[in-house]
């Protein structure tokens, strides 16, 4: 699989797993959720959470890793998802709010975001609802 497709299942594993695993602190984000998380693990845009805009889904964690990218996004798209990259006009508004995302860190001092050694808009995909 290529970079996106990794990060897109491994962020849709992430967000899978703090539901599951920390229900009260999961819960507490969606209720004063400024941001929404995308599959990759990053955030942007007060929108709808990606929990909530991918019921339905046919992808829990157990079998997101045989899923290329394009499969996925496919899928995501029949479900009314809308991929934007870098050559989309909306690109780097949802790119600009990521990025001042990433500047933050965690209590370890870690960036919240994937970065790409030398530019992070390389391979960068979002995946956000039809019509943001």
């Amino acid at each position: 699989m290529n970079a996106p497709s990794w990060a897109l299942l491994k962020g849709w594993c992430a967000v899978e797993a703090a539901r599951r695993l920390h229900p009260e602190d999961y819960a507490r984000r969606h209720r004063q959720a400024s941001y929404q998380m995308t599959l990759d693990g990053a955030r942007f845009a007060p929108v709808r959470l990606v929990y909530e805009l991918g019921l339905g889904a046919p992808y829990p964690p157990r079998d997101n890793f045989g899923k290329s990218f394009e499969s996925l996004a496919k899928d995501m798209e029949a479900q009314g998802w809308q991929r934007i990259t870098d050559t989309d006009p909306a690109f780097e508004v949802l790119y600009a709010a990521f990025a001042t995302e990433c500047t933050r860190l965690d209590p370890k001092g870690t960036p919240g975001c994937f970065h790409h050694p030398s530019d992070p808009r390389i391979g960068r995909v979002f995946m956000v609802p039809q019509g943001i």
